[in-house]
């Protein structure tokens, strides 16, 4: 029995000091360093975007933009992906992440203005469309665009010209312009923006037509000069 008491004391103070001791980290469950972890995310999040699910991506783009933490580029992606997500009020935060990591550049501006839109935010979008000097018809479009209901004409036509206004939004200004293009055929400054937009996205057909439209509908204007000499 004595040995036996011995025996279970010193198993005892054994386990006592192992539970105290530092345990290694299993096999294959070390933390990944940060920027490897960040691109991991990224590529999920492509990957959702591929899959059309924009507010899964959005999220990810999100995560990957914390662990890059001064990267404003990782920041502006993420920002993008929740205005493709209907998501303008998460974009909106990360469009002010851009704006603070790189002050006076300019990058982020293009889509907070979107993201105010989004929101009607009516007083800083228009103050800061006055102060770029924007076009008076952009200007005119976008005030219009605020007052109007969703899922209107006038409201995509709105979005369209802000996009003009910030240098075309790619892709994503095409369908709020085809909308309202076709709505409204004789809408002259619309046609303008396609034929600007389809040429940086070189959609040669578009291009033409909306120049044809255009030149029918405004044939002296300067943007008309214009067009003639990219033409030729």
């Amino acid at each position: 029995m004595g040995r036996l008491h011995i025996a279970s004391v010193v198993a005892a103070c054994l386990c006592a000091a192992l539970a105290g001791a530092p345990r290694a980290a299993p096999p294959g469950k070390t933390r990944l360093p940060a920027p490897l972890r960040a691109s991991r995310l990224e590529r999920q999040a492509a990957s959702m975007v591929k899959r059309r699910r924009p507010a899964e991506a959005a999220a990810l783009y999100r995560q990957a933009a914390v662990l890059r933490s001064d990267d404003f580029g990782a920041w502006e992606q993420a920002g993008w992906t929740f205005v493709d997500a209907g998501m303008p009020t998460e974009g909106l935060a990360a469009f002010a992440q851009v704006i603070e990591l790189t002050p006076g550049t300019g990058h982020g501006e293009g889509g907070r203005l979107i993201c105010w839109y989004l929101l009607r935010r009516g007083g800083p979008l228009l103050a800061a469309l006055k102060q770029r000097t924007a076009p008076a018809e952009a200007q005119r479009a976008v005030a219009a665009g605020l007052r109007a209901r969703e899922a209107t004409t006038a409201r995509a036509f709105g979005l369209a010209a802000l996009y003009g206004v910030i240098g075309g939004g790619g892709r994503r200004a095409l369908a709020p312009l085809r909308l309202v293009t076709r709505a409204q055929p004789s809408n002259a400054y619309a046609w303008l923006l396609l034929a600007d937009l389809a040429g940086d996205l070189n959609l040669e057909a578009t291009e033409q037509e909306a120049t044809r439209r255009y030149l029918r509908l405004a044939p002296k204007s300067e943007d008309a000069y214009r067009l003639r000499a990219l033409a030729f």
